[in-house]
């Protein structure tokens, strides 16, 4: 989709609907920054995820998608499970559908209207139905109010539907659930143009905005008999009203949100007689006898210096974190793997140059500690941002960084260790280039 988290919510705001939700594909990337920003609004966040999933069952390697919600932290945890699965393990193509079965708890299964029941009989499409509601806590079918622009995908869509009410609506509920890529309809040339930089053919249509219920129903009333019961004995609007129900019943279900503003620091694990804060100050203390006694002039100056940062770093509850610091780097180096000399703002700390996390000595080339970290980035509502922690940035040889990964997850477990990810976003001259390349305008 396109357009900023912000602009989602203020729509939702502008229309009175109460949550709104988002379901990328294979990626939880935006779910915070639109969680945040619902939240500002007082508007409820729905988090979700388009799941990829390969049925592995057979030799065919079929791919087909599932849209999955949050109910709960339970959830929360298994759907970043499943994207670890889908991004580490898979290359970010798939879930592989015997692993997904492995992380069902918490969270709601919907299938769209692009799935694997419209590809199968419907007896082997009620053998799947059944699995899935076996291990997720609830499984719906998703109703869109899409028009495709080409007849053949326009068809299609059409023909699921009927067969599901045809079919399968006796074994499996419907969801009113439009996926939505542009905020108003006169944009919908920007999906075209967003498909086009990511090198990705997708079905075009005009019409998947960010619908009112009067707008998806002025698409869906001329589809129907409203006279004529389906499989379910229910007849349209009866089943409009289920739908809608059913998109209530998820907004209320789904309660959960990521805690943000509270610092879940790591506790560091040791075997010695003396407390964490004792060895901090020790390790510190023979940092001061090696590298500065009889080899710096003015002595007053670096503990100076040291105080300044201590009342900060140890007022600030970060004594643990640099002990792991310490230990990973002194780990490291005690096994003959190379360790950079230190990166970016941390070398403007004298501690951690005396704890041997870095070897730059910061008074010697007048280099900042508040650029690393100061009082004003960890006190009152700043404290409660990510970047009001200190960012400590180690160089490991390259071909050793698994043992140092292994280390850790040995020694802190494998549920306080993880790989992290950068995501990058669209600016606005990386933006007009590219639409520009498409309408093959000059940037000039």
């Amino acid at each position: 989709g396109s357009h900023n988290p912000k602009d989602w919510v203020k729509k939702a705001k502008f229309l009175g609907h109460k949550s709104i939700a988002i379901c990328d594909e294979n990626t939880l990337a935006g779910s915070l920054a639109f969680q945040i920003a619902c939240t500002d609004k007082e508007i409820k966040p729905i988090t979700g995820m388009t799941a990829v999933v390969l049925y592995d069952k057979t030799t065919k390697n079929e791919k087909y998608r599932i849209k999955l919600y949050v109910v709960n932290k339970i959830g929360w945890k298994n759907l970043l499970r499943i994207n670890t699965e889908i991004n580490v393990e898979n290359g970010g193509e798939f879930i592989k559908e015997t692993a997904l079965l492995k992380y069902t708890e918490g969270l709601i299964l919907v299938f769209p209207k692009e799935c694997i029941l419209n590809n199968i009989d419907n007896k082997e499409a009620r053998k799947i139905i059944k699995l899935y509601e076996k291990y997720f806590d609830r499984v719906f079918y998703q109703i869109d109010s899409v028009r495709y622009k080409h007849e053949d995908f326009d068809k299609a869509n059409l023909l699921a539907i009927s067969n599901y009410l045809e079919n399968l609506s006796d074994i499996i509920e419907p969801v009113l659930i439009n996926d939505s890529y542009y905020l108003d309809a006169e944009e919908s040339r920007m999906k075209s143009g967003l498909n086009a930089i990511d090198r990705k053919a997708r079905p075009a249509s005009s019409d998947q905005y960010y619908k009112t219920l009067d707008d998806t129903q002025a698409i869906l009333d001329p589809l129907f008999d409203e006279n004529k019961k389906f499989l379910n004995g229910l007849t349209y609007y009866e089943i409009l009203y289920l739908m809608i129900t059913n998109t209530l019943v998820i907004s209320d279900v789904c309660e959960f949100k990521v805690d943000v503003g509270n610092h879940k620091l790591p506790a560091f694990d040791q075997d010695s007689e003396m407390t964490n804060e004792e060895l901090f100050y020790d390790i510190i203390e023979k940092g001061i006898e090696t590298k500065l006694v009889g080899k710096v002039k003015d002595m007053n100056t670096y503990m100076l210096r040291l105080e300044e940062e201590l009342a900060v770093i140890v007022g600030a509850g970060f004594v643990d974190y640099f002990l792991i610091l310490w230990d990973i780097v002194k780990w490291a180096k005690s096994n003959g793997i190379y360790v950079g000399t230190g990166r970016g703002s941390v070398v403007g700390s004298l501690l951690a140059y005396l704890m041997d996390i870095t070897t730059i000595c910061p008074v010697e080339y007048s280099l900042l500690f508040e650029r690393f970290i100061n009082k004003t980035r960890i006190s009152g509502e700043r404290a409660k941002s990510a970047d009001s922690l200190p960012d400590v940035d180690l160089d490991f040889e390259a071909g050793r960084k698994d043992e140092i990964k292994r280390y850790m997850e040995s020694k802190y477990s494998k549920d306080h260790v993880c790989s992290i990810g950068s995501y990058g976003r669209m600016k606005l001259k990386g933006c007009i280039k590219d639409f520009g390349r498409i309408e093959n305008l000059k940037f000039s």
